[in-house]
């Protein structure tokens, strides 16, 4: 069983991280509340844990770069293809080893312009 983390962008701290206790009261009035991503259950090849609203490299073939979402009328984490002609893929169907987090589309607009 997956652990149900999750992170949220704090105005001052920059990513937070919690779990299903919540976010910590004194905290509560710097965080953006449209920003608070799901944990997908993976990590990439670093190690490094995979949340929604992170941009993945397909580490075998690098031109192939993803943004990951949560699809809520399907359950599933999706990763969506955001360079070349890719089209949307199950998150679980990519090999971990195999995904490199380069960052997420909030700090790092470019690959929103790939």
């Amino acid at each position: 069983m997956r652990a149900l983390k999750f992170r949220a962008w704090h105005f001052e701290k920059g990513w937070i991280y919690f779990g299903i206790e919540g976010i910590p009261k004194e905290e509560e009035n710097y965080i953006d509340y449209s920003l608070v991503h799901q944990y997908t259950g993976l990590k990439d090849k670093n190690g490094v844990e995979i949340y929604e609203g992170d941009v993945v490299e397909y580490t075998d073939y690098s031109e192939y770069v993803y943004k990951v979402i949560f699809d809520e009328r399907e359950c599933r984490f999706f990763a969506i293809g955001i360079t070349k002609t890719q089209s949307e893929n199950n998150l679980g169907y990519k090999i971990n080893n195999m995904l490199k987090v380069i960052g997420n589309i909030y700090e790092n607009r470019e690959f929103l312009n790939v």
